[in-house]
């Protein structure tokens, strides 16, 4: 169902404030941060680091940064702060399981970007490339520089090509097959989100029967693909998503054939450009402004709605 108001109002959280003092490094390995603060991974970094503080800004030393993983405060509540990170996780450095780049728990996240960063997730199943939690807001961290790329996909090797199969996480949103009703706020920033060869939405929920909650949009450049699920909303597979409401910025949904945006991949399929994933569903799509293009290449799909 498409509306020209609003269901209920939009959440726009206070910006927090940007850490500052003394950088300290993060050695190669598993690393806890136990204190609010900015933080360096150094070089050659591999691991997983476990945020148990509330705001912490991440920077890096290498171009690209191959088996890292960010996960985030238990209890939710916590600003991140990505200033040029580039991450990306292959099959030939060791990932063996499917894990997020970037994993929220909780509610009440913000992620706030400085400059660009990417987060590329080889995932041969489930998992989105930056999975959500219960909640997480995502806005440019003043500089009005704030960048993210997310990426998912099936198996990638080490030259970066990519393997056969198709994955089911969303790029930006939840994984495959989970239950959630989480909700999800773009206020500012350039966001792009592409699920390449996969049944998840570029940003909303994970394919297979996974659930998003509410997604809102209230500016930024926001970009969004996936393959057999919506560019934005819910991904393919019997997935469902909530309301969509876009209240300000450059949005552009896109599903199905055609040419993935940071990729250079052809796909071939299904869904909405905004809306629902193929065999998925949508609440209400709630438009109030912004410029706001939706394609859906494939034979089905529509570019907006169901």
């Amino acid at each position: 169902m498409i509306e020209d108001t609003p269901s209920s109002p939009s959440i726009t959280p206070v910006s927090p404030t940007r850490p500052t003092g003394a950088v300290t490094i993060i050695p190669s390995g598993d690393y806890t941060i136990s204190a609010d603060g900015v933080y360096k991974l150094d070089t050659s970094y591999h691991g997983t680091i476990t945020i148990a503080a509330t705001n912490v800004e991440l920077q890096q030393t290498d171009t690209e940064v191959t088996n890292a993983r960010i996960k985030g405060n238990s209890s939710g509540n916590m600003n991140l702060w990505l200033n040029g990170i580039n991450i990306r996780n292959t099959k030939a450095t060791g990932v063996t399981t499917d894990e997020s780049v970037i994993r929220f728990y909780g509610s009440d996240n913000t992620l706030n970007l400085l400059g660009t960063n990417i987060a590329r997730a080889y995932t041969s199943a489930v998992t989105a490339a930056i999975n959500i939690g219960d909640g997480l807001t995502i806005t440019d961290g003043g500089n009005g520089d704030g960048s993210i790329l997310a990426q998912v996909h099936a198996a990638e090797d080490a030259s970066g090509t990519l393997g056969s199969g198709t994955a089911a996480g969303a790029a930006i949103g939840t994984d495959a097959g989970e239950s959630s009703n989480a909700y999800l706020i773009i206020n500012s920033g350039k966001v792009s989100a592409a699920a390449a060869m996969d049944y998840g939405a570029g940003i909303g929920s994970g394919g297979n029967g996974g659930s998003i909650g509410k997604i809102t949009i209230n500016g930024g450049n926001v970009y969004g693909y996936s393959f057999y699920g919506a560019g934005i909303g819910s991904g393919g597979n019997g997935t469902v998503a909530g309301d969509i409401v876009i209240n300000s910025g450059t949005v552009k949904g896109v599903s199905g054939q055609g040419i993935v945006e940071g990729t250079g991949q052809i796909d071939a399929a299904a869904g909405a450009g905004i809306g629902s994933g193929e065999n998925g569903s949508v609440g209400n799509i709630v438009i109030l402004g912004g410029t706001i293009t939706a394609k859906a290449n494939g034979s089905y799909g529509a570019g907006i709605g169901t």
